[in-house]
């Protein structure tokens, strides 16, 4: 008998340890907060020079791109023509 009681105590806490479990870590307020760090850890603020020198790196690629491809177009009209 006694290990029948027994039996059952170990179920019920095989079986309520999950939803105790899941009861509270899954509280909006705990998840916020720890969803809110963890975005915070992994994506810091960007700061107004780091979006400056972003568009800076832009423009001077792109500038950088249209001159070689100036450079290919007239290298080939240059060869057309002969």
């Amino acid at each position: 008998m006694a290990r029948l009681h027994l039996e059952i105590l170990r179920m019920s806490l095989y079986m309520a340890f999950p939803v105790v479990a899941f009861h509270l870590f899954n509280q909006p307020a705990y998840f916020e907060r720890w969803v809110t760090n963890f975005k915070r850890e992994m994506y810091p603020p960007e700061k107004e020079s780091d979006k400056i020198l972003l568009k800076n790196t832009k423009l001077f690629l792109r500038q950088k791109e249209q001159e070689t491809l100036a450079a290919a177009i007239k290298e080939h009209e240059m060869k057309n023509k002969q």
